[in-house]
């Protein structure tokens, strides 16, 4: 062990020094991987097929930005519609930062001199991880729905992609493991202080993710596939877990992979899925953009 250790820790300076770089080149990997298997064309067509369903997920946003912003508050004790601008404006630059979750770090940068950094890390921290037990728990609840398609209908480019995946994600947390240790030292004292209602956090973490489950169904009745909610409920969540990974930027490339590879399951074709993942990033970008207004012409707050 100690071997491997004394081998990886050049790369491990690599990786930190270079890993936006590294971001980019998973990126286009993924992207490469998407457009191999599918018609591009074809894709573009289904487009035809977008009707007055899109209003749906397109206003689920809000209620989706308020029951964040009601469990970050809890955390954080701070105005709430400040919060909400602030959870709406780091949206915004989670389009272009790494992973799903990348606009957390500017709600550190914004609130962190006002109220201590090592406490709105804290909250930010805190809020992502509740998110990630609710999806986890609602995954377990619903893993009767989706592993018999795992063990009966797995593809190569499935269990290859989530083999890539996994590694990396193993590297990730043993290149940053001694950063991570230090934070949590730091932060367990916060946790202490918040004077949590766990009630709010677990049951906020758990309708969120149902949300963007209905989202997605949404879109694939909207396609023309009448699909198991709980079904597609699953497959989102699993899709979900896959994006958080920080290996590419507003995990790009990883998302439109994962749903190619997890819909086709249940005989959704490549084309729709890239289809509807670029809809729904269309989508995501309309709303979030409001974010970015906020932070363009409302500074002060």
């Amino acid at each position: 062990m100690k071997k491997l250790i004394d081998f990886l820790q050049p790369y491990k300076i690599l990786l930190i020094k270079h890993r936006f770089f590294i971001k980019l080149c998973f990126m286009f990997l993924f992207i490469w991987l998407v457009l191999s298997q599918i018609d591009l064309e074809e894709s573009i067509k289904l487009f035809s097929n977008v009707n007055y369903l899109i209003l749906v997920p397109f206003f689920l946003y809000l209620p989706g930005l308020f029951l964040s912003t009601l469990k970050w508050e809890g955390m954080i004790k701070y105005p709430f519609w400040k919060l909400f601008r602030i959870y709406w404006m780091s949206n915004f630059f989670s389009n272009f930062l790494p992973s799903t979750i990348g606009g957390d770090a500017y709600k550190v940068v914004k609130l962190g001199p006002e109220l201590g950094k090592t406490k709105v890390l804290t909250s930010v921290l805190l809020d992502r991880l509740s998110g990630i037990a609710g999806t986890l728990l609602l995954l377990i609840f619903l893993s009767y729905k989706i592993l018999p398609f795992f063990y009966l209908e797995v593809k190569k480019i499935s269990i290859i992609f989530l083999f890539i995946v996994i590694f990396l994600f193993a590297l990730i947390i043993y290149f940053f493991s001694s950063k991570l240790k230090g934070i949590v030292l730091k932060i367990k004292n916060h946790i202490k202080e918040m004077n949590l209602n766990w009630f709010r956090v677990v049951s906020i973490s758990i309708i969120y993710p149902l949300l963007g489950s209905l989202s997605l169904w949404i879109y694939l009745l909207m396609f023309g596939y009448n699909t198991d909610y709980l079904l597609v409920t699953g497959f989102y969540l699993v899709i979900q877990l896959i994006s958080i990974v920080p290996i590419s930027v507003n995990a790009i490339g990883v998302y439109e992979l994962s749903l190619i590879s997890l819909l086709s399951f249940i005989g959704i074709s490549a084309e729709a899925s890239l289809s509807i993942s670029l809809l729904s990033r269309f989508i995501m970008l309309i709303q979030t953009s409001i974010g970015g207004i906020f932070y363009f012409f409302n500074k002060k707050d």
